[in-house]
């Protein structure tokens, strides 16, 4: 008897497992997001600093985004342009929480190419699936003050919050 209540057990325990031990990735074609900045600044009070406010969708169509309530933004890759004054000077791009600052954060530093007359960044990062709770955030420096004119596009997918 008390052999078959720890076979039981143990097999709903393997099976608990097995249920929690899902992938992370998108449950449907319409999860997956294409986010990009437009001119709001970050709520996270840094001059200069753009919140990803905007969606793009399949169709084309730009609309407004937050993150929804009962998901996370899992983020698996982002992009950032931007121009500096300063030739030779390579720029960095973080994404990051808008309502802190704090938590996950990913950073990527391009060097800069002349196109037009002007230092031009363009950075494509892939992204180990950052996941954040909140709207997140693109800060852009060349190491001095004042960032660089930029704009910024995250690659990602929303997923239930767990």
């Amino acid at each position: 008897m008390l052999r078959t209540i720890a076979i039981t057990w143990l097999a709903l325990v393997t099976l608990a497992g097995t249920a929690c031990a899902k992938p992370l990735g998108p449950q449907h074609a319409s999860d997956i997001v294409t986010l990009v900045t437009s001119s709001t600044p970050c709520p996270f009070p840094v001059t200069g600093d753009l919140l990803f406010d905007r969606q793009i969708r399949p169709d084309g169509t730009n609309v407004p985004f937050t993150v929804p309530a009962g998901k996370v933004l899992v983020v698996t890759g982002y992009e950032f342009r931007a121009t500096t004054p300063i030739s030779g000077r390579a720029i960095a791009g973080l994404i990051f929480p808008a309502n802190s600052g704090v938590g996950d954060q990913l950073w990527a530093v391009g060097e800069p190419v002349v196109l037009s007359g002007a230092n031009v960044v363009i950075t494509n990062t892939l992204a180990p699936n950052l996941t954040f709770k909140t709207d997140i955030c693109l800060e852009v420096s060349d190491g001095v003050l004042n960032s660089p004119v930029a704009s910024g596009i995250v690659h990602g997918f929303l997923a239930p919050d767990r």
